[in-house]
């Protein structure tokens, strides 16, 4: 039978959970058994393949448009504006609805998004 440390109980019986205990210095410290965070397992698999992309929703390109009366948008413009920064992927989503017809460069669309902008009379261009 395994024993804890410095007592002569079973490991099974010592309590893992945090306690108050006073230090050398006189301070108050919470001494947290380390074994209490051991016993928590890991689930599930983390893809190292993984490409994260910054999701762009029709209304806000839409205030966008309106705020600097666009023709085009593009990844830079929208660097310069905030809403994405310069190494994210970006992909237009389809929440709202597009008024004018306009160019949209973005690394990929929802297939709502392009419906929209192409049923506004704009177009879209995949970037790489």
């Amino acid at each position: 039978m395994v024993k804890a440390p410095d007592t002569e109980e079973p490991l099974h019986a010592v309590t893992r959970e945090p306690s108050l205990v006073l230090d050398t210095s006189g301070r108050l410290d919470l001494k947290v058994d380390k074994c209490h965070f051991n016993a928590v397992p890991k689930f599930g698999f983390t893809n190292p393949n993984r490409v994260a992309y910054k999701g762009i929703n029709l209304d806000t390109l839409q205030e966008l448009i309106d705020r600097k009366s666009l023709s085009e948008i593009t990844h830079e413009l929208l660097v310069e504006n905030g809403l994405a920064q310069k190494k994210d992927l970006i992909k237009v989503l389809g929440r709202g609805e597009l008024k004018s017809g306009i160019k949209i460069s973005a690394h990929k669309f929802s297939a709502t998004a392009q419906a929209a902008i192409k049923a506004a009379g704009g177009s879209t261009e995949n970037i790489q």
